[in-house]
């Protein structure tokens, strides 16, 4: 993100568009949603999803055609796009 045109990011930000499926801890562990990646940089990465998630919650990145981003991640954010599209930021905890 800028502000006034300073660049306050820790790492360059690599965008790129992939599906992913992913579980909320505490769920059943066979249930899953799908969500898209859209950038990663560093320990991050920001998703496009279609249901609710609060800030601080921990999600499991399962499967990708990247395996690079499966692993466990907090949510740092979340802003509602539209009625089910939210966008959210993670921090990555483990990648497997």
């Amino acid at each position: 993100m800028t502000s006034q045109g300073i660049e306050r990011r820790k790492y360059k930000r690599h965008d790129f568009f992939t599906s992913i499926e992913y579980s909320l801890f505490l769920e059943r562990t066979d249930a899953f949603s799908i969500g898209c990646i859209m950038n990663t940089g560093g320990p991050g990465a920001c998703m496009y999803l279609y249901r609710s998630i609060t800030e601080g919650q921990k999600i499991d990145i399962r499967r990708s055609i990247f395996p690079s981003l499966c692993g466990t991640a907090t949510v740092q954010w979340v802003k509602k796009i539209k009625e089910d599209l939210y966008v959210a930021g993670l921090r990555y905890d483990q990648l497997y």
